[in-house]
């Protein structure tokens, strides 16, 4: 069934809860540092199937370059917190890092932090917000086990689900060995559904 989504920090599993190894078929579509560097996922390619190609290269490449920071701060062992970032049509951006609140008050002041900026922010260049995306470390449910995951939900005017309503997207990333740069491994991304936009 469809992976559910569970905000909560990564936490390493104990040896009663770690689950199965995954299938050779599965492991072939994850990444290590010592084979890859830190390949950055490719998000059009795999993550937007319900609005396939619509996904602008700028859009891509913001939600791209959140998810390789967040995989570095995790491989490193350190919480990246909730990140948001929003552009512009032009060239203004502003990025935000939510850290010393839990993780849910985080996530609602990421929302929060875009919904405020929406007609722009003149003090920091930006004009009405034309993308963003937002990205937390937490867990998705795969059929009988959690695994840690980067959740990522994002939006970018033009973005509409079937009935041609504004609509955001969401996806995941799994991850396993935070903490363990030798370790450590990484997915593909895997759409998650919809979302509100809030913008």
């Amino acid at each position: 069934g469809p992976a559910t989504l569970a905000p909560r920090p990564p936490v390493p599993p104990t040896p009663n809860t770690r689950p199965p190894p995954p299938s050779p078929a599965t492991r072939a579509r994850w990444y290590t540092r010592c084979e890859h560097g830190l390949r950055r996922p490719t998000l059009a390619a795999h993550a937007n199937e319900v609005n396939a190609g619509a996904v602008s290269p700028e859009l891509d490449e913001m939600v791209c370059d959140l998810i390789g920071y967040m995989l570095d701060e995790l491989a490193e062992g350190r919480d990246p917190g909730v990140l948001a970032c929003a552009e512009d049509a032009g060239s203004g951006r502003i990025d935000a890092a939510f850290t010393e609140d839990g993780e849910e008050a985080c996530l609602e002041a990421a929302q929060a932090f875009i919904r405020d900026n929406a007609r722009g922010n003149r003090e920091e260049g930006l004009a009405a917000i034309e993308r963003y995306a937002i990205a937390y470390a937490g867990a998705v449910r795969l059929e009988s086990w959690y695994q840690d995951a980067v959740l990522v939900s994002f939006y970018e005017r033009g973005l509409h689900d079937e009935d041609g309503a504004p609509t955001g997207y969401s996806a995941y990333v799994l991850f396993e060995g935070a903490g363990d740069e030798e370790r450590f491994a990484w997915s593909d991304p895997e759409p998650a559904g919809e979302e509100p936009a809030l913008i």
